[in-house]
Order: C-alpha cells, then structure tokens, then sequence
C-alpha cells in the first residue's frame, strides 16, 4: 500500500481501496457466510479476498507516515532502526 501511495497520493489509494472493498468485500463475505459451499472456498473467501482487500486498504496510521516523509527519509530512518 505504501508503494502505491508514493506513486498516486494516500488520498487516491484509499478512495481506491474504499470503492475495491464496497465492491468486493460482500462478494467475499457472501461466499464466506454460504452454507453450500465447501469448506476450501469459504477459507479462501477469507484469507484471499477479504484479506487482500484489507492489505491493499494498509493501515491508516502507516499510510499517514507515508504522507508526512518522503521516501528517501523513511529510508534513512529504516536504517537507524
């Protein structure tokens, strides 16, 4: 998620991943949630689809660090780290 940030804003990335999860995440939740299909697909239901559409969503706190510092400082920091 961060990459994508730097390339298009975190404002754009998370309008993005808003509109992917109002799309996607009741297709998920509704295989998810079907008593008729197997147990295989439900799981993957969950940990690909949700879980990815939560991966690319990132966590807001991070994505703000994303926003405040330029990628060549982050990078610097890492390395103090």
């Amino acid at each position: 998620a961060a990459m994508v940030s730097d390339a298009f804003g975190v404002e754009r990335q998370q309008l993005v991943a808003n509109i992917l999860i109002m799309v996607l995440g009741p297709v998920g939740m509704h295989v998810a949630t079907n008593r008729e299909a197997s147990a295989r697909a439900r799981f993957a239901s969950v940990s690909v689809l949700l879980g990815s559409l939560q991966g690319f969503a990132g966590a807001t706190i991070y994505l703000l660090v994303v926003q405040l510092f330029s990628v060549k400082t982050r990078n610097t920091r890492m390395g103090f780290a």
